[in-house]
């Protein structure tokens, strides 16, 4: 699995993933294994001695680099977690964004119009999208290649709380792993991928579950043949296209960051012993070589807020702020993408007036051809910055809109 992540492993810090023979026998370290064993539940994976002295030597070095962290003025902290008895070989195994060359990105990319940019001036400084309910509780993809998948799902969530006004309720990663590349018989979801690829599964089948009724099993299986059987939270909803954030503009990141949780693209290297503060990693490649999807929820001055997927045992409660000290740290505003979302329209809420024939009678220059009833309500549902009903509203609301003159 990790030989698919050809980007990750070009990078300098895998010359140095060499560990040498520690004593077992060395107490105080034979103390704090013994403890990491019993917290992390490692015993059923050592069946031999060969085994026991393997992992002791991976994890001995590794305590030793948290340690000589910990010991400088970094402004995060490092702790030993579930990943410290894995070389960095083998971390990689938790990320799973494929190598950027193998896609084809100028298919599938939307970028942003000046419209949008105007749509989003008035960001505030700082903002948090779980202080609004658009974030759905943290999990974890275990030891599959599957955080593209995360890198879907978590903004679609997103999406969805911020249509309806209700909290975020956790989709269905498994059915975006096992079907997204069911036509694709020699793709592997486990073995990496991208969040758009989701987004366009979603789009072409119209649907996904949530994850309560298609739990995530962390193996791709073949797509579910009853899972159009299942329900289906896409139901009032259309995903139709994606944009991506002007790459490598942090300020446009946040930006769009405070409308639209975000699928970013990082280099992970540096944060699996990430236990808090703000992340600065003065090793990060440039350009970044990113290999693990996450998510931008929010931010402040100092930090964008990004929700990993590698359990809420990690980090700060399955976060990580890193740092907006640098442009672009780490590669967060490379790749930032997010998932286009519309309410469908049902026969009872078609763009007509049946119910609403009341007409504008205001006589300036700019005014609503129709009522204010009706262009409130659809300014609400987000008509006036969906593309696909400019026309209809700049005909129809133009006031309401801000669209004279456009």
């Amino acid at each position: 699995m990790v030989a698919l992540f050809a980007g990750a492993l070009a990078h300098s810090r895998l010359d140095d993933d060499n560990y040498g023979e520690e004593n077992i026998r060395d107490t105080n370290t034979r103390k704090e294994f013994g403890a990491f064993i019993r917290k992390f539940k490692k015993s059923e994976h050592l069946r031999s001695g060969e085994d026991v002295k393997r992992r002791f030597s991976i994890f001995s070095e590794n305590v030793k680099g948290i340690k000589d962290h910990n010991k400088k003025k970094s402004s995060y902290r490092q702790e030993v977690n579930k990943f410290s008895d894995l070389t960095l070989h083998e971390r990689v195994q938790f990320t799973g964004l494929t190598n950027i060359s193998n896609v084809n990105l100028q298919r599938r990319n939307m970028a942003v119009t000046r419209r949008d940019m105007a749509d989003v001036a008035d960001a505030p400084d700082a903002y948090d999208h779980r202080d609004d309910g658009h974030v759905s509780e943290v999990t974890n993809q275990g030891d599959c290649g599957s955080c593209w998948t995360y890198g879907t799902v978590y903004p679609l969530e997103g999406e969805l709380s911020i249509l309806s006004g209700k909290d975020a309720v956790g989709l269905s990663q498994q059915e975006i792993l096992s079907c997204a590349y069911e036509s694709e018989a020699d793709k592997n979801g486990c073995q990496g991928g991208w969040y758009m690829d989701g987004w366009e599964y979603v789009q072409k089948s119209g649907r996904l579950a949530t994850a309560a009724d298609e739990p995530y099993l962390g193996v791709d299986m073949d797509c579910d043949p009853d899972i159009n059987e299942k329900p289906n939270a896409f139901e009032k909803y259309n995903v139709y296209g994606w944009k991506q954030v002007p790459s490598k503009d942090d300020a446009a990141l946040a930006m769009f960051g405070s409308k639209h949780v975000i699928a970013v693209a990082v280099e992970s290297f540096g944060l699996f012993f990430y236990e808090g503060g703000i992340f600065l990693d003065d090793l990060c490649e440039t350009p970044a070589l990113v290999n693990h999807a996450v998510t931008m929820v929010g931010y402040t001055t100092e930090a964008w807020i990004i929700k990993n997927s590698w359990g809420e045992d990690w980090g700060e409660k399955g976060y990580v702020r890193m740092s907006r000290a640098m442009n672009s740290h780490c590669g967060v505003s490379d790749y930032a993408f997010f998932p286009l979302v519309e309410e469908k329209i049902f026969n009872d809420d078609k763009d007509d007036d049946e119910d609403e024939t009341e007409e504008a009678t205001e006589e300036d220059e700019c005014h609503d051809a129709k009522s204010a009833k009706f262009c409130a309500k659809r300014k609400g549902k987000g008509y006036c910055t969906n593309e696909k009903k400019l026309k209809k509203m700049k005909k129809n609301c133009a006031k309401t809109c801000d669209l004279c003159g456009a």
